[in-house]
């Protein structure tokens, strides 16, 4: 199965039957339009949430870095950069 783009659904043809038993070509349009509409909003929402999610991972990343050499307080122990604990009379 392939992924469909919009203009793959707005260039889709349909073969029409003899005697009038087919497809009603303006509603297959119109189901077609709406295709594409909604294929269109949804790639627009993965870019926006792939961008959303490499600028949260960039400050992420930032903030380690940041935060790397420094000692935090929690619940009453110190605890050094990768969660250990640090004696509260070590040198800082």
């Amino acid at each position: 199965m392939r992924v469909l783009t919009p203009r793959d659904i707005n260039r889709a043809d349909f073969d029409l039957r003899w005697m009038g038993r087919g497809y009603d070509t303006d509603q297959v349009d119109a189901v077609l339009d709406e295709c594409a509409y909604t294929v269109r909003l949804v790639g627009m929402e993965c870019l926006r949430l792939t961008a959303q999610t490499r600028r949260q991972a960039a400050c992420l990343s930032s903030h380690r870095v940041a935060s790397a050499g420094s000692r935090v307080s929690y619940r009453g122990r110190t605890v050094g950069p990768r969660g250990r604990r640090v004696s509260p009379w070590a040198s800082r």
